[in-house]
């Protein structure tokens, strides 16, 4: 349903863009001093939830993304493990000494090339050096910890909190003399 006011459904179309309320309502064409109060007050009207709820299931059926999907690649990154992508490779047999060989794709396991930020190949006096980097595990460790609810940046309290105030009164007489 798209919204007859088509300022806000405009206001919908561009708050999907970033999910960002104030831009989203200065591109919509909201003042810039305003915008904020705007995209608050904007946000809270039921059409305007419904469409951008529709806006977005939308958009996910069009792209194929799905929570389960970010989910997964999330675990994939912060399930990573430095051993899927090297082996030592000795220099003798019986030796203990060797050296570092990136496996080949095929013999990664499972997903893991999806881990994978950068590769990267240098030739030099000794030969070809081969770099790679892995994204990091911190942020998709957080995000997997915030959606299980590991981690909470509120604290809840219910019940009742006992507080008693005491208000004290003082009788002030005025006998005319403070006169301003």
């Amino acid at each position: 349903m798209i919204l007859e006011n088509a300022k806000h459904e405009c206001f919908c179309q561009e708050y999907l863009i970033d999910l960002n309320g104030a831009k989203a309502a200065e591109r919509s064409g909201y003042s810039k001093k305003t915008a904020r109060t705007q995209a608050n007050q904007l946000l809270t009207k039921l059409d305007i939830s419904k469409r951008v709820t529709e806006l977005k299931a939308i958009r996910s059926e069009r792209t194929v993304i799905t929570q389960d999907m970010v989910l997964k690649e999330l675990k994939i990154i912060a399930e990573s493990d430095i051993q899927d992508y090297l082996e030592v490779v000795k220099q003798y047999p019986g030796s203990e000494d060797g050296r570092l060989k990136l496996k080949l794709f095929a013999e990664m396991k499972g997903n893991a090339t999806r881990a994978i930020k950068s590769i990267s190949e240098h030739i030099t006096k000794d030969g070809i050096q081969l770099k790679f980097k892995l994204h990091g595990k911190e942020k998709p460790l957080e995000m997997l910890g915030r959606h299980i609810g590991m981690f909470t940046d509120k604290i809840e309290h219910s019940g009742q909190i006992g507080t008693e105030l005491r208000i004290k009164v003082i009788k002030v007489r005025d006998d005319g003399n403070n006169r301003k």
